[in-house]
């Protein structure tokens, strides 16, 4: 422990403290073990980032903590290098935002549309990130995008019809990276029924509880009773939160 309390201190030279400490601890909250593993396996270990984060995956923060506290004391900064390590880190690593990964059909997009606007407001307070398959961009590699998004999200809402059911790129890619963080990570799983299915004869799927029943899809709901409905969703995330 004293030696991580030199090191910690020996890395203190001169930049803002406040703004330091803001980052001090909200790399706390990184499990940076993990980051360098998902990195390793993109392949991105010859980034200054991966560098980074390999020097200071041993450090104790608590000690890191201390030396800081110290320094203060003292009246001296915080060395620009070091500060810059925590300003190359993404927003998804440094936050404690839940992320939500969507998945849906593409024929049931008005439906995602409304499920956003009301979850909206929960990313605006920055409790939330949803992905869905809008978000990747020209160029992305897409398989690599969804695969990210899936192995990142601790909530997965499931827009259910029977299109949803007869994607096959949804039930080969998306569903068993899903059920398997069930099984892993503890994701929680949110079906959320848009039309007439066989979803209550699927084994794996029916085991999750629906936000609404089978026989009460959201298509066959006026407006109203189909915005409580996103209403409850949303209330729902909030208790998981």
């Amino acid at each position: 422990m004293e030696n991580n309390f030199e090191k910690a201190l020996d890395i203190i030279s001169n930049t803002d403290l406040n703004e330091f400490q803001e980052k001090v601890n909200q790399v706390k909250k990184i499990n940076i073990q993990k980051t360098i593993e998902i990195l390793e396996r993109d392949g991105k270990t010859d980034t200054p980032f991966y560098k980074s984060l390999l020097a200071v995956k041993d450090i104790d923060f608590e000690d890191y903590q201390k030396s800081l506290d110290a320094v203060k004391k003292m009246g001296l900064g915080v060395n620009k290098e070091v500060s810059q390590v925590y300003n190359q880190m993404s927003n998804s690593e440094i936050s404690s935002k839940k992320n939500i990964f969507i998945s849906y059909s593409h024929k049931d997009s008005k439906y995602l549309d409304r499920l956003k606007v009301h979850l909206k407001p929960l990313e605006k307070q920055g409790l939330i990130e949803l992905w869905d398959d809008t978000r990747i961009q020209t160029g992305d590699l897409w398989k690599k995008e969804i695969s990210i998004a899936l192995e990142n999200s601790v909530i997965a809402i499931l827009l259910i019809s029977a299109d949803f059911l007869a994607s096959d790129f949804i039930i080969e890619n998306e569903l068993p990276p899903l059920l398997n963080n069930v099984k892993d990570k503890g994701t929680t799983i949110l079906p959320v029924i848009l039309k007439v299915s066989r979803f209550d004869r699927e084994k794996e799927l029916s085991q999750f509880q629906a936000l609404n029943p089978p026989s009460n899809p959201i298509s066959s709901m006026d407006e109203h009773e189909s915005e409580l409905l996103w209403n409850k969703l949303a209330l729902r995330i909030e208790e998981l939160l």
